[in-house]
């Protein structure tokens, strides 16, 4: 599965919420390259691929979030021994 930039011009939700917090999108192919219209159509296996993502990405997400967090924590390093 390949990954673009996308193009500014469309307005999709995530440039509304980029003015909040930080935003991406994941592509999957549609046969034909047909997009939001009736004749669409995404294979199951193209979408099992965009969920995994997904997921591995929310996952990278919250363990990066943890580290941080452990610093916070009474025995992360900016709480000391405990």
């Amino acid at each position: 599965m390949a990954i673009a930039a996308s193009s500014p011009a469309p307005a999709m939700t995530p440039s509304y919420m980029a003015a909040i917090c930080p935003t991406g999108m994941i592509f999957v192919p549609s046969r034909a390259g047909r997009s939001h219209c009736e004749e669409e159509f995404t294979a199951l296996d193209d979408i099992e691929h965009g969920a995994n993502t997904l997921l591995l990405t929310c996952t990278k997400l919250a363990e990066a979030q943890n580290v941080g967090m452990q610093d916070l924590t009474p025995g992360g390093a900016a709480g000391g021994a405990g």
